[in-house]
């Protein structure tokens, strides 16, 4: 009796391992397939259309330019000046 128990047992368990390795090579392939899509976006693409998300096709947008801001940094004022003339102060900057 005690050897059907342990044989259904082992079984059993042998099933269930069988089952978890069936559900992450399906899980798997689904995750691959998902993201294997061939997905329309609204991205430049290496033809000269695009399309958006209403399905409107347009010509790529060859006349945009980006220009790069440029800033000026005024002298900083918040800093205290003093002279260097006197060599026996010991500072950093």
């Amino acid at each position: 009796m005690d050897r059907q128990i342990t044989g259904l047992l082992l079984s059993i368990i042998k099933n269930l391992i069988e089952m978890k390795q069936l559900f992450l090579f399906l899980t798997l392939t689904l995750f691959v397939l998902a993201g294997c899509r061939n997905q329309k976006n609204t991205e430049h693409s290496h033809d000269a259309t695009h399309t958006h998300d209403d399905g409107s096709v347009h010509q790529n947008h060859e006349d945009t330019t980006h220009q790069q801001q440029e800033f000026k940094v005024e002298s900083d004022t918040s800093h205290h000046s003093h002279d260097h003339d006197d060599k026996k102060a010991d500072h950093k900057h």
